[in-house]
């Protein structure tokens, strides 16, 4: 299986005004790495699922995530370490994060 969490990202950065090009609004990071944890779940058996724990400094992208098991959590978290560094406040209100299980390619939380 292909990793697309793992690509570099193809789109040109659009900047606002006061925005040095290639530069990243805190709005356009965030969108790109939402889009990257989406990508990154897929799964064809229920040992192709892992949880993304998250919290603390990457709260802002909810608490947990389900992603591939052949992908390397150290890519989100260091985007995840840029983005807290110049755009949000720490918080921590996270609950342990469920087991996942593969439903329709999908790691899904199944009660």
């Amino acid at each position: 299986m292909t990793k697309p969490s793992e690509q570099a990202p193809t789109q040109s950065v659009t900047t606002t005004p006061n925005q040095p090009p290639g530069i990243l609004s805190c709005e356009d990071l965030y969108d790109e790495i939402r889009s990257n944890i989406e990508d990154a779940n897929y799964c064809e058996i229920d040992s192709d699922c892992k949880t993304l724990v998250l919290g603390g400094t990457y709260i802002d992208f909810g608490c947990y995530h389900f992603i591939n098991d052949e992908i390397d959590e150290s890519f989100f978290y260091d985007k995840m370490r840029d983005y807290a560094m110049q755009c949000v406040e720490i918080i921590n209100e996270c609950a342990p994060a469920p087991d996942a299980k593969c439903v329709s390619n999908k790691c899904v939380y199944v009660e």
